[in-house]
């Protein structure tokens, strides 16, 4: 423990017993390209109008829940959620700034966490101007910011803190080291809890591999010991997720959702850094290259921490990249879960790792690499971002409450190319303080906000992909299919307060128009409702019959309001109401159930009447109904029939 271990312990590379004069050159080369790197990742973050991500809206809208709970106290509860803690809770102290702001200033903590996270990689790797600042500023555009994996990318900082935390400490040992470690794994563990339990796995490897042989148990214990709280919590998170998952069926034939060998291998370079630019392979390249110099170098060139390192670095490769191959988490469902288990194996060894033999080269590389990375990041933020502002300045201003915001058309390459664009609609509604009631907030154990009522209750919304069905790329019977889709949209937006449309054909807004929405600004409509109160005559002394009245376009989108009277006796006029109906013609149907016939086998059933009527928006109409008898006897339109009487 001599001058070489004063170097050691400083992070500078003994050479030929003594240090190199273009050391000064090469730290201020190494410090220059890190400024520049950190901020090209600002720019990523604050350029944008719109900082794009697909599920970003959802968890920006559950940060405005847990801001202002009591805005939303009649459709939303706040709830203890083991994996959508951490950003969520950030965005909300931030939320008096604007969402938008909010989520910028998250994902710029992110980023200063990222840095923090690899220079304490670096020092624990005995390389204290590490390549992982580099990286660390590449990371903060990665896939998990693109996919809007918000929770996730900011625990993830806090993992990597905490591996660099627990080399040191296994090394040299030291009780306020393991306090460190213990603090840092309660806040992933608070932040993301299973991204916690696959940090403590990571943990557990670091120790053995590089405590000293006499002291390892020792170490093992210190690091069990700091670990015990997150651990017990994550534990327990992570069985009453894993049981919520079972009890909602989600789980079930995951053996048989493997994805061939080639699309896991494809979504590596994804997941490494493709968020937002197709140069991420660049940046994998670049950290290849600087790994493979750490093998062909001289040995006499790397301290003892260095040969660590690369140990902990290829054994955490080897580790995660065995547990991503056998994972059964492929497929439906779990498409975008399963890409994570490899965040630990990418992003671990990319601050472990030193410059190798050949290091301003290494350096050129690796800046160049990050700086063209990050620089086509930010260019597509930026247009997904100003593309997402087109769109919503058709939206025009006022107050958008549960808003139902349908993307008819992807737009132009930058916009349908980045996956996050699809939900600027979206990302607008809540920033304007609005509710999209179709957010995920149906599964208490991964969901910070749940909605009171359940999914079948909440009125029913587009897929995300819409546009394909109105595409005659993707659709032959395209235009047959986009009248079906307007008339959809047109009835499923009357139970929102505002609809938007982004792009698509001219027809969807003539839909709406003529289904009695009114239109208040290009792409914004506001809905307005019908109401059918129907009266219905001569049914005194009914008592076990089922009467189900619904209304429809019955030749095409088919039945979508309905009103059933339950049995027992009926002692006065019986009155049912149809509501929320489009303005327009539509087809009201009875049909009289048995006690044991479900609506689905309604087709079945007798019929009481059908009439062709008309409904005004925003207007209640008051029908006079007569019913046939349960033999079905013949109907028409024209009421012909006994006991039925034409609508006005």
């Amino acid at each position: 423990m001599n001058g070489a271990g004063e170097q050691e312990r400083s992070g500078k590379r003994p050479v030929g017993g003594g240090v190199k004069r273009s050391d000064r050159g090469f730290t201020l080369s190494w410090a220059v390209a890190v400024l520049i790197a950190v901020a090209a990742a600002l720019v990523a973050i604050w350029w944008p109008p719109y900082t794009p991500g697909q599920d970003t809206p959802h968890h920006l809208f559950f940060a405005q829940v847990v801001a202002t709970p009591e805005r939303f106290a009649a459709d939303y509860r706040v709830v203890f959620a083991p994996t959508s803690q951490g950003f969520v809770y950030l965005a909300a102290l931030f939320q008096p700034l604007g969402l938008v702001v909010a989520g910028k200033l998250v994902r710029t903590v992110g980023l200063a966490l990222l840095l923090v996270a690899y220079w304490v990689l670096g020092r624990a790797a005995g390389e204290g101007r590490s390549p992982g600042l580099l990286f660390g500023a590449a990371v903060s555009c990665s896939f998990f910011h693109g996919m809007g994996f918000e929770n996730f990318a900011l625990a993830l900082p806090l993992g990597l803190l905490a591996v660099g935390l627990t080399g040191s400490a296994a090394r040299v040992g030291g009780a306020i080291r393991w306090v460190l470690v213990g603090l840092v794994m309660a806040l992933v563990a608070v932040g993301h809890a299973v991204l916690a339990g696959m940090v403590g796995v990571e943990l557990l490897l670091v120790v053995l591999l590089v405590a000293p042989g006499s002291l390892r148990w020792r170490r093992l214990g210190g690091l069990l010991a700091a670990g015990a709280p997150a651990a017990l919590y994550s534990a327990l998170c992570v069985w009453i997720s894993a049981s919520a998952q079972v009890d909602r069926g989600i789980t079930e034939g995951l053996g048989r959702q493997r994805l061939p060998l080639g699309e896991q291998l494809a979504n590596v370079v994804q997941c490494s850094f493709g968020g937002y630019s197709g140069f991420g392979g660049l940046v994998v390249c670049a950290a290849l290259a600087l790994a493979l110099a750490q093998w062909v170098g001289r040995k006499s060139a790397l301290s003892s921490r260095h040969r660590l390192a690369r140990r902990v670095a290829l054994a955490t490769v080897v580790l995660w990249g065995l547990i991503y191959l056998v994972t059964p988490f492929h497929g439906a469902g779990w498409a975008y879960a399963q890409p994570r288990v490899l965040a630990l194996a990418i992003f671990a060894p990319l601050g472990l790792i030193g410059w190798g033999r050949w290091r301003f080269g290494m350096l050129a590389l690796t800046a160049v690499s990050v700086l063209l990375f990050l620089a086509t990041s930010a260019i597509s933020q930026r247009e997904a971002g100003e593309a997402i502002a087109a769109q919503v300045s058709r939206f025009g201003d006022g107050p958008v409450g549960n808003a139902m915001a349908v993307t008819l058309d992807p737009g132009s390459p930058p916009t349908s190319r980045h996956i996050g664009a699809l939900s600027g609609s979206e990302l607008y509604a809540v920033a304007q303080g609005g509710a999209v009631p179709h957010v995920q907030a149906a599964n208490p154990a991964i969901h910070t906000v749940l909605a009171l009522r359940q999914p079948s209750e909440w009125p029913p919304h587009p897929p995300l992909f819409i546009f394909r069905s109105i595409d005659c790329r993707f659709n032959p019977d395209c235009a047959e299919a986009a009248l079906v889709l307007a008339e959809r949209i047109a009835v499923q937006g009357l139970r929102y307060d505002t609809v938007f449309l982004v792009g698509g054909p001219q027809l969807f807004r003539d839909a709406l128009v003529s289904r009695g929405y009114g239109r208040t600004a290009s792409d914004r409509f506001v809905p307005r409702p019908a109401e059918l109160r129907l009266a219905f005559e001569g049914t005194e002394g009914l008592e076990d019959q089922l009467l189900l009245v619904r209304a429809g376009y019955p030749g095409g989108l088919g039945w979508f309001a309905a009103a059933q009277r339950p049995p027992g006796p009926v002692t006065g006029p019986l009155t049912l109401t149809l509501a929320p109906l489009p303005a327009g013609p539509i087809t009201v149907e009875c049909r009289w159930l048995q006690p044991d016939q479900g609506v689905a086998m309604a087709d079945d059933a007798p019929i009481g009447c059908r009439l062709e009527t008309l409904a005004v928006a925003g207007e209640r109409r008051e029908l006079r109904v007569g019913l046939a008898g349960l033999q079905g006897e013949a109907i028409r339109n024209d009421g012909s029939s006994p006991g039925l009487e034409p609508a006005p």
